[in-house]
């Protein structure tokens, strides 16, 4: 993953006031444990308006679904609820080839109370200019439980250290 890709991408959402949060390997890197991880985990309002204007700061980077269909029909929530029920899809993956080594992985739902989680979401700064917010340790600790794979079981241990020495 290439930094000045996460610049793109970031800048692109906050010039589109998209509400997102940031999870997975990269909210565990800023939080404190650094591993390598080769996608890039949002959570973002699931409102028709916030949607819309993240789809379309996606497409304008060239970004497109993994899976066959059109971009845009992420933005209807009955599709997202039959790809969620019928389909066990949690996340749907974009790839460009503008961005080769940065896929993009919307989660399906919203995983958490989104308005609550937002409102005390740790703020992280990539550039002077470009700052995003991500998921609190103890929700990162729940999502990842919730996915139960080795290298979120080896995060979570990892997440519990940072935040009981933050408790210190």
């Amino acid at each position: 993953m290439k930094l000045n890709t996460l610049e793109t991408i970031f800048n692109a959402l906050n010039q589109a006031d998209v509400k997102y949060l940031v999870a997975g390997g990269i909210a565990v890197n800023v939080h404190g444990y650094q591993r390598l991880t080769a996608d890039l985990d949002l959570v973002i309002q699931l409102d028709s308006t916030n949607i819309k204007n993240a789809i379309d700061s996606f497409k304008k980077l060239d970004y497109s679904p993994i899976v066959p269909v059109d971009i845009h029909e992420f933005t209807d929530a009955k599709k997202r609820k039959d790809w969620f029920e019928n389909k066990n899809m949690q996340v749907f993956s974009l790839q460009s080839p503008q961005h080769p080594e940065t896929t993009i992985d919307i989660f399906i739902t919203e995983p958490f109370d989104f308005e609550g989680e937002y409102k005390t979401a740790a703020h992280a700064e990539l550039t002077p200019d470009i700052s995003f917010h991500i998921v609190n340790i103890p929700t990162l600790i729940l999502m990842k439980q919730l996915a139960g794979r080795a290298k979120d079981i080896d995060d979570i241990e990892h997440l519990k250290m940072i935040l009981e020495n933050n408790n210190d």
